[in-house]
């Protein structure tokens, strides 16, 4: 959301108030969009989820283990996840807090 500095073309580095990576590493927190109401009653804290793009272009949705979709995500750095993930990088959601239906989750590598 800054527009601050020059206009890179995607080289490697984030530089704005959301979180550093270097070559795809990335250690996002973020809230689950849109949950699926019956999936997210039964999330755990440290439950792990799949991150999955749907699209080329998103959206980007947390899968559980039994394959149900929990929600989206909108992550300050989704450009990063969804170029990360275009280029291959996998990664894990953990669910770190859940109060109701709102749920906290920490993106990782897998």
């Amino acid at each position: 959301m800054s527009s601050s500095g020059s206009s890179g073309g995607g080289e490697s580095g984030y530089s704005s108030a959301g979180p550093q990576y270097t070559d795809c590493k990335l250690d996002i927190i973020t809230h689950i969009a849109s949950p699926n109401p019956a999936v997210i009653a039964i999330l755990k804290e440290d439950d792990l989820l799949d991150v999955v793009l749907q699209a080329a272009r998103g959206p980007v949705v947390l899968i559980t283990k039994a394959k149900q979709i929990a929600g989206g995500i909108l992550p300050d750095a989704i450009a990063e996840l969804i170029q990360c993930m275009s280029e291959g990088n996998e990664y894990k959601a953990r669910v770190i807090e859940k109060k109701g239906g709102n749920v906290q989750v920490r993106i990782k590598n897998a």
